[in-house]
């Protein structure tokens, strides 16, 4: 569903900025869609009370030393840009254009794609490509400044200024929202808006406080301050203060990850990752992973079925026996194969509860049926846990199990924590252990 917030940020902001004057060719681009507010630049007020004053400088690694480096947008400002602009299947009125997809111009989109005006619907998968393609479009004849991506990097190249790759993700998300007109854009003063100040300024002076307080300032519309533009501005100046992995940048090719949850350096950040890279585990499809959400049952098997293939994945046996598995869920052949093959037994009364929260033993329960069911046997290693006395008697052989087999370590101090809710980061560690260990 389109954000209201987002709609009325364009109602209010688009005019024609007498700087645009000077500057035909960026009017006439796809970065001068939408241009930005001529009035005084406001700043929001506690648009982020967690701003610290005193917060270290923003790591501004450079990609080459020395030197000035184009980028394309990368996963994470793609990812950024989907979840605030929400996806549109059929044309709307956005101020002096139609779109689609993903706030996309609806004639463009039709260049790429002619079914689109018979069928007078895009899919998901157009409308990223569409999206990517508008931000990353070369200069040409019809569009002199390129798209947004390009435009920006122009625009930094001819100032000298470097950012690395979620630096730029960030900016790229911003200009999308807002169009190009803020580079140009002055306040009654003369200077330039917050944001183009800090990023004149020397990067030793871009502190995180000044990085949420030069997003925070474009929040209001109409002189109103809309929550939407708020959670948006927060997530872009947060992803500018994310450092990256040396020179090492992602660009996008598949919709859904990496995710703007799962920051570097976080000790599930590896684990995540690879999981979704062998296509054991995916995101909610808005840029999100959900480390920390609780893991389901009806999650947990498909999850394990991902790992073993095809055969449980497409299961087209006899079904279950459950009464709330029904055919056509998206959990119904994972679960009907689990069931067929005696790694699930339900939970009583003919009930498989696919939204009950699983807990940590349970999980072993099932992987440990699994794994014997494939002749797999026990490791050499023992395992001992302090809370010993806390896992049930019908999972301590399935945990002891598990754990001789380096599938699960614990959670600190020599406990296990039998009884905890699995979260997401823990079974996408726990499956890729276990996809390591059948090779």
């Amino acid at each position: 569903m389109k954000q209201l917030n987002q709609k009325l940020l364009r109602v209010f902001y688009i005019f024609v900025l007498g700087a645009l004057l000077a500057l035909p060719a960026l009017a006439a681009d796809l970065t001068g869609t939408m241009t930005v507010q001529p009035t005084q630049e406001i700043e929001a007020q506690a648009w982020n009370a967690d701003a610290d004053p005193e917060a270290g400088m923003v790591n501004n690694e450079l990609l080459a030393a020395g030197g000035y480096v184009d980028h394309t947008i990368g996963s994470y400002g793609l990812a950024m840009i989907k979840k605030f602009e929400g996806f549109a299947e059929t044309a709307y009125y956005d101020y002096s254009q139609y779109s689609i997809g993903y706030g996309s111009n609806y004639n463009y989109a039709v260049k790429m794609f002619p079914e689109i005006a018979k069928t007078g619907k895009i899919t998901e998968a157009q409308a990223t490509e569409v999206l990517k393609s508008m931000i990353n479009h070369p200069k040409d004849s019809e569009y002199p400044s390129g798209g947004f991506a390009v435009w920006l990097n122009g625009a930094l190249k001819d100032r000298g200024i470097a950012v690395n790759q979620n630096q730029f993700d960030a900016l790229v998300s911003f200009t999308y929202n807002v169009g190009s007109g803020w580079w140009s854009y002055r306040n009654d003063d003369g200077s330039w808006c917050m944001l183009r100040q800090m990023l004149e300024d020397s990067p030793a002076n871009w502190t995180e406080s000044r990085v949420q307080k030069s997003f925070g300032s474009w929040v209001n519309a109409g002189g109103v301050r809309l929550e939407g533009l708020v959670a948006r501005r927060k997530e872009e100046a947060t992803l500018f203060c994310t450092p990256v992995k040396g020179t090492e940048t992602t660009v996008e090719s598949v919709s859904g990850g990496p995710f703007l949850d799962v920051a570097q350096g976080k000790w599930y950040y590896t684990n995540i990752s690879t999981a979704y890279d062998r296509g054991l585990m995916s995101g909610y499809g808005n840029g999100y992973f959900g480390p920390e959400d609780d893991v389901t049952r009806a999650q947990m098997v498909t999850a394990l079925a991902k790992l073993v293939g095809s055969e449980a994945t497409s299961f087209s046996g006899s079904g279950n026996s459950f009464s709330d598995v029904p055919a056509g869920k998206w959990y119904s052949r994972p679960v009907s194969w689990a069931y067929s093959n005696g790694i699930v037994n339900g939970t009583g009364d003919g009930r498989f509860d696919p939204d009950s929260k699983i807990t940590r033993q349970d999980l072993c329960c099932v992987l440990a049926r699994y794994l014997k069911s494939i002749g797999k046997s026990a490791g050499a290693t023992p395992a001992s846990f302090a809370d010993d006395g806390k896992i049930s008697g019908y999972a301590k052989e399935s945990v002891y199990f598990c754990a001789s087999l380096g599938l699960i370590k614990g959670v600190g101090d020599g406990n296990f924590a039998p009884k905890d809710v699995l979260s997401r980061a823990q079974l996408a560690t726990i499956l890729v252990r276990m996809d390591d260990l059948l090779g």
